[in-house]
């Protein structure tokens, strides 16, 4: 054999050992090889002969080189006389018929590691049909082409389709097999066998002597590979990646654009392992098909320094600027016709096809410039680590994938694949603070509830940089919360240091601000977190203050404490100052209690509507609401939902509000009514504490679903008394924490401190 087998060769050494008893699937194309180069679907016929009952073919066909996005039609292969069965057209998932006429589906399949790359989502179709018919999945494991670096923005729930199936980073770093280990985890268990690859360690050269195949059309040689996850984006565009030229993912250019100066801006960007020259070229196909177009090819120097999404996010920057940047919606493509366009297992008609490739907006937000790539890069680097947390378990390798947004990370990692040495022994004390003499001194906000924690380091200029990490996991008056609290604390303390390592704004945090659900700041939740986040930060807890976050949100939407404040995010409650001058409150005993009209009411009460009428029909409804909310937790069928809601908890369940809010728009009428009933519910904590003060008071509505707008404010509006003076607070609560912050480490400065 040429190199150290691949899971397809130790199949079919020991079938036996693998292989229960009878007729077996095989999920292949001809780019899968055995480590001496023969064709995974001749070994494995020679290895079972008649046992070997059908083939499944995933995008682009039994071949691998069909045209991108063509639905491919079901066949015969010639060679094999073996019947083809296409899970790319409008069947994505074998028939369970199928399945009940076979006892095992083995699946080898070339992935290159990003999520885009419709393989992964095909095998993950697979496997939960499988399980659905209890009959095996064996996946014969090879390295991924792109190897274990991790990249790019996490999957927002709702954004989930075929071209963003599984909840993994953009670029995810592991093996199919691995990929499948985790889903089928996710699951709660499947019938799923991963034939390792023998003796491999993650980051070392590929097995079978590091020869390359053409894993499809697109991606012809070893620099498209390198080059798909920053060009890949380019398809959300009305831009060139050099589809139908000799070139895919190996060009960037359209009508009208400079390619000398596109060139010289890549130089000047001085990124590792690429250097682009300018050129003309024709495509034969596909959107620009006839046009001729300026622009650069991309020549990979080295493809261990390389980062495919910053050269792609830099270089979209430039033509932005220059005008050049049109984005595609979903619902122009030609998918779009398809009746089951728009499910959660087909491609999606929703938005812009860049956002739905990449798993969020965050891309396109550095594209445009409203959002640095620096911010975006430390909210990824924290979704890395959470994503690398939970695959711990699916990995088969020795060597942990690596996040090539960590602090030094793109510069350090090179050739082997491995990450920098670990930080030193100092743990993470201290890591934000110092700076050296004369360096600014920043205000650090915070704000943590049960939807999210968000943060935010604000300079004395007005300069920011931000970014969201994952939600409380308890609440701080108990141990366990606490305990789980602490790892957070290690996430926002990373993401902080990442910010300042990458310049996104310079200088040392001087002083923290932190709003946090349900936290007494005088017991000992708070005074744990005082002390916990001063550590973290290398401050002094003199200048770190905790706060609850509706006392937060309320000194930011009322600086002098004159108002009513009604905050709706997962839960409700409203706040004001009473006649002698200490808090009075109504609402907030929870969830589990009470809080209608905030995210969890909603989502709860869309839910219940949803299975109540799938209880009464026999099938899940057909309406706007349930398509939406459907699209979020991945499906309309009890399981799905189960694993939603009982795997995400409250925090999962009200990120429904926004869902039912997008139905009530498109004029779904039950989703209109359940946004009016909570719009009532807030009114009604408003009126409370309007009728508790004694006197006229204007009135703030906050938080994410007090936001909302639409149906849920005009409601909240109306029942209202009409001499109410009602806004929608304009400023975030992480935002006021930062400012007060600000204050906070311009007062240490003056005294010496800091």
């Amino acid at each position: 054999m040429g190199g150290t087998p691949f899971g397809i060769d130790r199949l079919v050494a020991e079938p036996a050992r693998w292989l229960p008893a009878g007729r077996v699937a095989l999920l292949t194309n001809r780019a899968a090889l055995t480590s001496a180069h023969v064709p995974t679907l001749d070994a494995l016929r020679a290895a079972l002969g008649e046992r070997l009952a059908v083939l499944l073919s995933p995008e682009h066909g039994l071949s691998g080189f069909g045209e991108d996005a063509t639905p491919v039609p079901d066949a015969r292969d010639a060679h094999s006389g073996l019947s083809v069965v296409s899970l790319y057209g409008p069947r994505r998932r074998p028939d369970a018929e199928l399945l009940r006429g076979v006892d095992a589906v083995v699946v080898d399949l070339p992935d290159v590691g990003v999520r885009s790359y419709t393989y992964a989502a095909s095998a993950a179709l697979l496997l939960e049909a499988a399980r659905r018919e209890d009959v095996e999945v064996v996946v014969c494991d090879r390295p991924s082409l792109l190897g274990p670096h991790v990249d790019g923005p996490a999957l927002e729930g709702f954004r989930r389709s075929f071209i963003a199936y599984l909840d993994v980073p953009f670029q995810h770093g592991l093996t199919l097999g691995e990929l499948l280990r985790l889903h089928a985890g996710r699951m709660g268990g499947a019938p799923l066998t991963v034939v390792t690859v023998d003796g491999w360690r993650r980051g070392t050269p590929s097995a079978g002597g590091g020869e390359f195949v053409p894993p499809s059309p697109g991606l012809p040689a070893p620099a498209a590979v390198a080059l798909y996850p920053g060009l890949v984006a380019l398809e959300g565009t009305l831009l060139s990646e050099g589809r139908g030229t000799p070139l895919p993912f190996q060009l960037i250019g359209g009508p009208g654009v400079d390619g000398r100066a596109l060139a010289g801006a890549v130089a000047e960007l001085a990124l590792p392992g690429v250097w682009a020259r300018p050129l003309e070229f024709r495509p034969e196909s596909g959107k620009l098909a006839g046009a001729v177009c300026g622009g650069v090819q991309l020549h990979v120097s080295d493809a261990g320094a390389l980062r495919p999404l910053e050269l792609g996010a830099r270089a979209l920057r430039v033509l932005h600027a220059e005008g050049q940047v049109a984005w595609r919606a979903c619902a122009a493509m030609p998918w779009a016709a398809s009746p089951a366009a728009g499910e959660p297992w087909f491609e999606p008609v929703e938005g812009l096809l860049v956002d739905a490739l990449l798993g969020d907006a965050s891309f396109r937000a550095v594209v445009e410039g409203r959002l640095s790539l620096e911010e975006a890069g430390a909210a990824w680097y924290a979704a890395h680590r959470a994503f690398l947390d939970d695959a711990e378990a699916a990995l088969s390798y020795p060597g942990r994938p690596t996040s090539a947004a960590e602090p030094g990370g793109a510069s350090e990692r090179r050739r082997d694949g491995h990450a920098p040495p670990s930080r030193s022994s100092g743990g993470r004390a201290g890591r934000t603070a110092g700076g050296g003499p004369g360096a600014a001194r920043l205000g650090l906000g915070v704000d943590a509830g049960g939807s999210s924690t968000r943060w935010r380091l604000l300079a004395p200029g007005g300069a920011g940089v931000g970014g969201r990490l994952a939600p409380l996991p308890g609440h701080l008056y108990t141990p366990a919360g606490r305990d789980g609290a602490g790892a957070l604390l290690d996430d926002l303390a990373d993401a902080v240091t990442a910010a300042l390592a990458q310049g996104s704004v310079r200088g040392a945090v001087g002083a923290a601000v932190a709003g946090v659900s349900g936290l007494d700041p005088n017991g000992e939740g708070g005074a744990w977190l005082r002390r916990e986040l001063a550590a973290r930060l290398g401050l002094g807890e003199q200048v770190v203050t905790v706060l609850d976050d509706i006392e937060l949100a309320f000194r930011g939407a009322f600086p002098a404490r004159d108002g009513v404040l009604v905050y709706a995010g997962t839960g409700a409650i409203a706040v004001c100052e009473g006649p002698g001058g200490g808090r009075v409150r109504a609402g907030g005993h929870g969830y589990l209690l009470d809080d209608e009209g905030g995210g969890f009411s909603i989502g709860r009460a869309a839910l219940r509507a949803l299975l109540r009428a799938a209880d009464e029909a026999g099938a899940a409804p057909a309406s706007t609401l349930a398509r939406r909310v459907y699209a979020r937790t991945g499906g309309g069928d009890w399981d799905r939902v189960r694993a939603y809601v009982y795997g995400g908890g409250r925090a999962a369940v009200a990120a429904l509000a926004p869902a039912v809010a997008a139905a009530a728009a498109e004029g779904d009428g039950q989703a209109a009514g359940i946004l009016g009933r909570a719009g009532e519910e807030l009114a009604r904590l408003a009126r409370v504490l309007l009728a508790r003060c004694g006197e006229p008071r204007p009135v703030a509505l906050a938080g994410g679903v007090g936001t909302i707008g639409g149906v849920l404010e005009a409601r909240f509006r109306s029942a209202l008394p009409a001499d109410v003076i009602v806004r929608v607070a304009a400023e975030e609560p992480v935002d006021a924490a930062a400012r007060l912050a600000l204050v906070g480490a311009a007062a240490g400065d003056e005294d010496g401190g800091g």
